[in-house]
């Protein structure tokens, strides 16, 4: 296992040698005066919401075969769901933003982030493959729902806020995964860390919702 992931950041590190070099000639961001809680909310939304999906990325595999012994085959499959998901909700998530606009989009994908967590926590066969699908597509598609909201909300300001938005991001991944890790080595229960992700995924929904109406409220 620390030999394959050596060698991912070996081809990680090649790639980025390679395309450094390559990369284009950005113009410097525009500045323009923006609500500075508007970006609050954005970053505290984008990073709570990634911290609910770490036990998704994470634990998903292992909890197919550890704790409800579903076998390796079943256990791909149930991750290979998780990937297909990613796919669908990368290719939809800007769409949607086009469609319903960001706020509504974001809390659609907010929402269906919580619910793909809920279904890991029942006893059900189908309702893992459901979990791991949804996980992916709402969980990982939320980034381009993500980046359309920073467009909507920021303007030109968006290159700039969604640097810090990815920055966030990782940090509170980061951050997750290792308390997920000291609490499932304190439990070794993969529901406890299901749970914790749901309970994050609705923190993540009731801010976009409660800061949504404070702004429409002040207007």
């Amino acid at each position: 296992m620390a030999a394959a992931w050596l060698g991912l950041a070996a081809l990680v590190v090649l790639a980025w040698a390679f395309a450094h070099p390559r990369w284009p000639q950005a113009a410097p961001p525009v500045q323009v005066p923006f609500s500075l809680p508007t970006e609050v909310r954005l970053l505290l939304t984008y990073a709570i919401a990634g911290a609910g999906m770490v036990p998704h990325m994470v634990y998903l595999g292992d909890f197919a075969i550890r704790a409800l012994s579903f076998g390796s085959w079943i256990a791909s499959a149930v991750f290979f769901s998780f990937g297909l998901g990613a796919i669908s909700g990368t290719l939809t998530g800007g769409r949607s933003v086009d469609k319903l606009g960001a706020d509504t989009a974001l809390r659609l994908w907010l929402a269906l982030q919580a619910l793909a967590l809920f279904f890991a926590l029942l006893p059900f066969t189908a309702s893992l493959f459901i979990s791991s699908f949804l996980g992916g597509f709402f969980g990982i598609g939320i980034t381009g729902v993500t980046i359309g909201w920073t467009r909507e909300l920021t303007g030109p300001n968006a290159g700039l806020v969604w640097s810090q938005a990815t920055a966030a991001f990782a940090l509170a991944q980061a951050t997750a995964g290792l308390v997920f890790a000291f609490v499932f080595a304190q439990t070794q229960s993969h529901i406890v860390l299901f749970a914790m992700g749901l309970a994050l995924s609705i923190v993540a929904f009731g801010i976009a919702m409660v800061w949504r109406d404070r702004e429409r409220t002040s207007i």
